[in-house]
């Protein structure tokens, strides 16, 4: 690079610095700078290109080693949040009501239970196992409370019921309910089952979006 090559990059420079938002220099002490002013201000430039170009390739080089760390960590990150006690609870829906669990013959006539959750039933028959989710206080019958406050207000609520019993095979064992909360009509469903003797324990699980929010123990003992 020759002196005019010096003094062109230098004359653009006092062109901008005439600007009066970007003006380093008067006009009178940019048109007093001789060859040797010139010089020295392109080199002072040329020297801050070359850190910038630096800094760029340095950037560049570095990006995709950091890119790398982040994905890394982030994936950590989800996995940890996994096995925190709170992972994958969810919102429920708000609900005050009964959870009422009835047994019928094959015909649908209700057979009232032996004593608190106990029924008494015949070898060989198949019965009608109901499950009911209702807002008023069942007056008789095998039932339990249900009370979500936490939650958040919904027009109809779901529920779902697994029927878990070791010895018995209910059809379905699994229920689904959808209840109407500005309703006081009782939703109802039901499962099957073919008697075998013995006494026989079930468990009525009731779950809200994945969570249990109540279970019935009731004991089936079949002569």
């Amino acid at each position: 690079m020759d002196d005019s090559d010096f003094r062109e990059i230098a004359e653009e420079i006092a062109e901008e610095m005439k600007k009066p938002s970007e003006r380093l220099l008067s006009g009178e002490q940019a048109s007093s700078l001789g060859d040797s002013g010139y010089e020295k201000i392109a080199e002072e430039i040329a020297e801050e290109r070359k850190k910038v170009e630096a800094d760029q390739e340095y950037t560049a080089s570095v990006l995709p080693s950091l890119e790398k760390v982040i994905r890394s960590s982030t994936e950590e990150i989800k996995s940890m949040l996994k096995h925190l006690p709170f992972a994958g609870l969810e919102v429920l829906s708000n609900f005050e009501g009964f959870a009422l669990v009835e047994v019928a013959d094959n015909r649908g006539n209700l057979i009232p239970p032996s004593e608190e959750k106990s029924y008494v039933l015949s070898e060989g028959q198949t019965y009608q196992l109901l499950v009911t989710l209702q807002s008023e206080e069942p007056p008789e019958g095998i039932f339990d409370f249900i009370r979500l406050t936490d939650g958040q207000d919904v027009p109809s609520v779901d529920f779902v019921v697994f029927l878990d019993c070791d010895s018995l095979r209910f059809e379905p064992n699994e229920l689904g309910l959808i209840v109407k909360t500005q309703e006081t009509q009782a939703t109802t469903k039901t499962a099957h089952v073919v008697a075998v003797e013995g006494i026989h324990n079930l468990f009525v699980m009731i779950f809200q979006r994945n969570t249990l929010v109540q279970v019935i123990p009731l004991k089936l003992e079949i002569q």
